[in-house]
């Protein structure tokens, strides 16, 4: 059975783009960063992503959850206590001191394309670790994920290595995103003026991830690849309902 019912042949979108210059990528994104604290148009990670491997948690974990009636969640791929490995970049950190030894750790925020993590480093690891703690650099955790229902989520750091990705970008960059990946968008409720401002967000956020949008009983394929990150699902949670939106591996 096919994601949103039985849809015909595909029908390619013609999308009439604005003959306007468009910053280089990282440019974008460090400008995005300074200004807004935050990556909109992407994230620096996504071109490294598919080039690691030995990995068995991402931040999307984090959202894959079923909630009963009182709010409670049980978690589909993780629970509390469990061993994880995960690669991201250092969005943060902050060094702090013990108050029994005064010796150092530190706490930081590792990101990927999906969200972040704060991870805790105790004395004994961040005195083996500490030359990696830095601002923007590619990293590999491994440690003990712990879930509190009020504080949220966090990992007790065991391992950190840094990954030497720059050296690697052509290759990274050539690398071609997974055939089976594909961003789902059902549209059927939208009307014209909804959908053609669905295209114009699309054609905002190119990449390398397929896009599939279904429209009553059709099936289009976008004519180029989008960028699935934080900032184009924010534009399409204003146009489309949740459930509407299928990121399928």
């Amino acid at each position: 059975m096919s994601l949103f019912g039985d849809f015909i042949e595909d029908e390619t979108l013609e999308v009439n783009y604005p003959n306007v210059p468009e910053l280089e990528l990282n440019e974008k994104l460090a400008k995005e960063k300074e200004v807004l604290g935050v990556y909109v148009s992407g994230h620096p990670f996504e071109k490294y992503m598919h080039a690691i491997e030995g990995c068995n948690f991402d931040c999307s974990f984090m959202a894959d959850y079923v909630e009963d009636e009182d709010g409670n969640r049980t978690y589909n791929r993780i629970q509390d206590g469990m061993r994880i490995t995960m690669a991201g970049i250092i969005g943060s950190f902050r060094r702090t001191t013990t108050k029994r030894t005064g010796a150092f750790m530190a706490f930081l925020n590792l990101e990927d394309v999906y969200g972040s993590l704060e991870c805790v480093c105790f004395p004994a690891v961040y005195e083996k670790v500490k030359p990696f703690v830095a601002n923007d650099k590619i990293v590999k955790i491994s440690g003990k994920l712990e879930i509190d229902a009020e504080k949220g989520f966090s990992c007790i750091i065991d391992e950190l290595t840094e990954l030497n990705l720059q050296g690697d970008e052509k290759a990274v960059n050539a690398r071609p995103a997974k055939k089976q990946e594909a961003l789902w968008l059902k549209a059927t409720a939208l009307d014209d003026d909804a959908f053609e401002e669905l295209l114009t967000t699309l054609s905002n956020y190119e990449g390398q991830t397929l896009c599939k949008i279904v429209r009553g009983d059709k099936k289009y394929t976008f004519p180029t690849g989008i960028n699935y990150c934080r900032g184009l699902l924010a534009e399409l949670y204003s146009l489309l309902e949740q459930d509407d939106v299928k990121y399928v591996e």
